[in-house]
């Protein structure tokens, strides 16, 4: 099963606030409350384009794959890199228990992705 994890992508992009900001950038409050808490009957296409948009991202960063149990899916088949995520911990955070050398690891390693994208 598909479903939508908006919450764990607004995690990645480091967004604390995640109703705050799709409010800030033209959702309804409670259209916004109905995306982060998944309780949507559908998922309308304009939400996901203004979602990619605002989050520089493809739809399917928005989603997370549930197998069922007897799917028969291989390892190869292009679902397994939606196969849930999990909820993870923001990258500011990750951040914040590096030490100094480490961030500048990073740091290093962002300059030398930003040259290959």
């Amino acid at each position: 099963m598909l479903v939508v994890n908006l919450k764990r992508v607004f995690a990645d992009k480091g967004i604390g606030e995640p109703r705050k900001f799709l409010v800030k950038n033209g959702f309804s409050s409670f259209v916004a409350h109905e995306l982060l808490n998944n309780v949507q009957p559908h998922f309308k296409y304009k939400h996901v384009e203004k979602l990619c948009v605002l989050l520089k991202c493809t739809p399917d960063a928005l989603l997370d794959w549930i197998p069922d149990k007897d799917a028969g899916i291989d390892d190869a088949h292009p679902l397994q890199k939606l196969k849930v995520r999990g909820d993870r911990q923001s990258i500011t955070a990750k951040l914040n228990e590096l030490s100094p050398e480490g961030i500048e690891k990073v740091r290093g390693f962002l300059d030398e992705l930003k040259k290959n994208v």
